[in-house]
């Protein structure tokens, strides 16, 4: 459905907050919740789709913007791997190459990593890597694709710098709103 919609969804901008405590990374606020801004009668489900998978790629690429030290590839693991159509969106919107390892369970692969340098079957967890590790695919970045996707970001960016209040609002809002329920 995503892949219907044109780049950027017309500019219907997601924040993909859902968990209950906030959010953690790259900003820190507890109140923060999940927004979809600009909802127009013009956006289809199309459209939402498509805003959901670039505003999850639009936090991806906010993280790697606030770390201070260069990366040029970002390895995609788990179920959203699986999609070729969002790993090369979260490249395109990132600018970075993304590589997607072959296999599931990198959890208990980093723990037979971690296992073979604790008992010394290699020297370096880069050995243990590079002989556990297998390349599937990779997707480069379409700078074009990257250029247009940078516009979006901006405002992406703004509107959670504007939301931080409104956050609270919100969290009063639905304090007052649990506590006044019938019932309750």
């Amino acid at each position: 459905d995503a892949s219907s919609a044109p780049l950027g969804a017309d500019a219907l901008i997601y924040h993909p907050y859902l968990n209950s405590t906030g959010v953690v990374s790259p900003i820190v606020h507890p109140a923060a919740r999940g927004t979809l801004f600009g909802l127009t009668f013009n956006h289809t489900r199309e459209h939402v789709v498509r805003a959901i998978f670039e505003g999850t790629a639009m936090a991806i690429h906010d993280c790697y913007q606030h770390l201070d030290l260069p990366v040029s590839e970002v390895i995609l693991s788990g179920g959203g791997a699986r999609n070729q159509f969002w790993s090369q969106m979260i490249a395109d919107v990132t600018g970075k190459t993304i590589v997607v390892p072959e296999g599931e369970e990198f959890g208990a692969r980093g723990a037979c990593i971690v296992a073979a340098l604790g008992v010394g079957l290699v020297e370096r967890a880069s050995e243990a890597v590079q002989r556990m590790v297998r390349e599937q695919r990779r997707h480069s970045p379409d700078f074009a694709k990257h250029e247009l996707y940078q516009e979006t970001y901006a405002l992406y960016r703004h509107l959670y710098g504007q939301f931080t209040d409104l956050w609270w609002e919100r969290h009063r809002l639905q304090t007052t709103l649990e506590a006044k329920r019938p019932g309750t």
